[in-house]
């Protein structure tokens, strides 16, 4: 059985949890090792959720809760590959739009377009991504190192270092078109 189909979601296991990751499941059709990885995602995502959303509600905590808890269940109970993937791909799914505001709920028989009126979810609560000036200090520092590399970075460091700048690194870089 060809596994190129599974290699975009080793890809994103092995970003999460790293290498040894990525071997263990390499050519793996292993219902067990699969589990025991998407049950770790899972998890991964209990975690983050609780130690990243500082301000929510108890239904939103508890809607998190019953939806990653389900999830669970439905990968324990498994029996095939195809049957982890598609237990998998609905949590996520259904997280997802938890994280938005709701679920949408639609009647039987109703067909529903991607007319953006029928995909605002915030009725029961609003989805805001703010950013501290630390965290847009981090988010531009790592952006830079990507684009420039270590060594790069560090003698612009230094250049705003020795200015005593009272700028901010990002607005000084921004300034100095560094």
């Amino acid at each position: 059985m060809p596994l190129e189909h599974l290699a975009p979601l080793k890809f994103t296991l092995e970003r999460l949890f790293g290498t040894k990751t990525w071997y263990e499941l390499k050519e793996s059709t292993s219902v067990t090792k699969w589990r025991r990885h998407l049950l770790r995602a899972l998890s991964a995502i209990r975690i983050a959720f609780f130690e990243t959303v500082k301000v929510r509600d108890d239904q939103l905590a508890q809607a998190v809760k019953e939806n990653l808890a389900r999830g669970e269940q439905a990968l324990k109970t498994a029996k095939s590959l195809e049957d982890l993937l598609a237990a998998f791909s609905a949590t996520l799914t259904e997280q997802v739009f938890i994280q938005l505001g709701t679920v949408p709920r639609r009647r039987p028989g109703t067909d529903v377009t991607l007319n953006p009126k029928f995909w605002q979810l915030d009725g029961f609560r609003s989805v805001q991504y703010v950013q501290t000036q630390e965290q847009h200090e981090a988010l531009f520092w790592s952006e830079q190192q990507r684009e420039f590399g270590v060594s790069a970075q560090s003698s612009l460091y230094a250049r705003y270092t020795a200015s005593a700048s009272e700028m901010s690194y990002s607005q000084w870089c921004r300034t100095n078109e560094a």
